[in-house]
């Protein structure tokens, strides 16, 4: 509120000076300006007193240029009119506050280009009297949402085993080394001499062998390296790691199906 705050020192000023010179047209122009300051100061207290000012988002989480519901609710006193601008960081420019009513709502599309944690300041509501002196700000609560990266589909190239994700499963089934005991069952044709287990042909006579069974998940992996990766600051590099991390984060989706 610096303009009330000139305005009433000024107007102060004429009143000392009037009574120092003893200029009594001084008096008038003073009092005035005192009165106007504190006018001024008075409404926007008034018309911020129990303004309230919320924000709504549907979700916490969404995907990169995915739309999200969103609006901003208003409330605001019955009796004195408030003259002044509903600001947010989803809003292209500031929305002029309702002369009718004293709630208010304002509905909104919010978009996200790119995937991060984006924290989102408050929205507020911006009052001023009418001659501009005193303003005020009335501010809500911030938000944080997480951008997630954009999902693409994945197609399959080449050939494969059947039933598997991208083709590689069965095959990398086959080549998991066998090297952990799994128990003992009745020998197979064609089994190696080097699985049987002679020991326990000594003892019983029966001729067993040693099943083993493979050493490691057949589950796929996706591992996304950024430590060689240029910085984000760069427009083109950023663009070219946004686009590994939605890569890999398709791979990870179309896996997990």
């Amino acid at each position: 509120m610096t303009g009330a705050l000139r305005i009433a020192l000024l107007g102060l000023g004429l009143l000392l000076g009037a009574a120092a010179l003893d200029a009594e047209p001084l008096y008038v122009p003073g009092l005035v300006l005192v009165l106007l300051a504190a006018g001024a100061v008075a409404w926007v207290l008034l018309a911020t007193h129990g303004l309230e000012v919320r924000r709504t988002l549907a979700t916490s989480t969404v995907q990169e240029d995915q739309p999200i519901p969103a609006g901003i609710h208003v409330r605001g006193p019955r009796f004195v009119p408030p003259a002044g601008v509903v600001e947010d960081p989803l809003l292209v420019a500031g929305v002029p506050l309702a002369g009718r009513g004293h709630e208010q709502d304002i509905p909104l599309v919010a978009r996200f280009p790119r995937r991060g944690r984006r924290r989102l300041a408050a929205p507020r509501v911006v009052v001023r009297d009418p001659f501009g002196l005193a303003v005020r700000a009335v501010a809500g609560e911030e938000h944080e949402l997480l951008v997630l990266p954009r999902i693409s589909p994945v197609r399959r190239t080449g050939t494969g085993g059947s039933g598997d994700a991208l083709g590689h499963r069965t095959a990398r089934s086959r080549v998991a080394a066998e090297v952990q005991l799994d128990g003992l069952r009745p020998l197979q044709t064609g089994t190696s001499a080097a699985r049987i287990s002679w020991s326990t042909w000594a003892r019983t006579g029966e001729l067993l062998e040693r099943h083993m069974r493979p050493d490691g998940d057949d589950r796929p992996v996706v591992v996304l390296d950024t430590r060689t990766a240029p910085g984000e600051e760069e427009e083109e590099d950023g663009r070219a790691l946004d686009a590994a991390v939605r890569a890999a984060a398709s791979l990870c989706v179309h896996l997990a199906g």
